[in-house]
């Protein structure tokens, strides 16, 4: 099949497009069972299980899609090799910063696992860690 259509891209890069697939189907659930209607059906309890699991389980594996998908292109700016027509070769490309930050977000959702505590120790060090991984980015 050919590239130029969704199924030839899924069947060209099956990891990626897989973890894409499992976020969209999970929004899409969470979507149809955000409407009331839905929701009156379902035990308010596990409706909030069903919505706060759900949109982890979405950003876990948009994550893994768009690493996967774009490892490669960062891997090429870190050697310094860009394709023909990059504007600004010298700044990071916009994908990595956006996965720093995801990781960000992932891991101060994990530090809650330590409980209140444990997040609000962490959750600092986390943010200017962050910012500083950002900051060697620009100036490596």
């Amino acid at each position: 099949l050919s590239q130029g259509n969704p199924l030839g891209s899924f069947f060209a890069n099956p990891v990626p497009a897989t973890f894409g697939l499992i976020g969209f189907l999970t929004l899409i659930v969470l979507f149809i069972i955000s409407f009331e209607r839905v929701k009156n059906k379902l035990h308010s309890g596990l409706w909030w299980k069903l919505q706060y699991h759900g949109v982890r389980i979405a950003g876990i594996a948009v994550f893994l899609h768009l690493a996967i998908r774009k490892a490669p292109e960062w891997i090429n700016w870190w050697n310094g090799r860009f394709p023909f027509g990059v504007a600004r070769p010298y700044l990071p490309p916009a994908s990595l910063l956006a996965a720093l930050f995801a990781v960000l977000v992932l891991l101060v959702r994990v530090s809650e696992l330590f409980g209140k505590r444990g997040a609000k120790l962490l959750i600092p060090f986390l943010g200017v860690l962050t910012v500083l991984a950002a900051g060697w980015l620009f100036l490596r």
